[in-house]
């Protein structure tokens, strides 16, 4: 049985030119619902605390049909008060399917 979710997603955008050939990174920040499918965390030994963290969480989003195509450019989704990282998206029309990595480190 599938968990309910919601929290929020980070999607790519073009980058914004603060001045003359100087970007930065543009990430726009969506709040959604869906289910967690599946939770698998693996650990393994590291210099850090999350070094060593790897995650295959599975996530179902409910969103519209005309915003499909921007979940194709999510690069990291909230759960447990954390960023994780993006690895991959499925579209399974009306639903997109993200498969998480590990935690997000990178521009918000």
């Amino acid at each position: 049985m599938s968990e309910p979710y919601s929290g929020t997603v980070g999607i790519r955008r073009e980058p914004i030119e603060t001045s003359p050939n100087v970007f930065v990174p543009n990430i726009e920040t969506r709040s959604v619902v869906g289910f967690i499918e599946r939770v698998q965390i693996n650990w393994t030994v590291g210099d850090s605390d999350q070094s060593g963290l790897s995650a295959r969480h599975v996530v179902k989003l409910v969103v519209s049909k005309e915003t499909v195509a921007d979940y194709f450019s999510a690069v990291y989704l909230t759960w447990m008060n954390k960023k994780w990282s993006v690895r991959s998206v499925e579209h399974e029309s009306p639903n997109v399917k993200l498969t998480l990595g590990g935690i997000y480190d990178g521009p918000s």
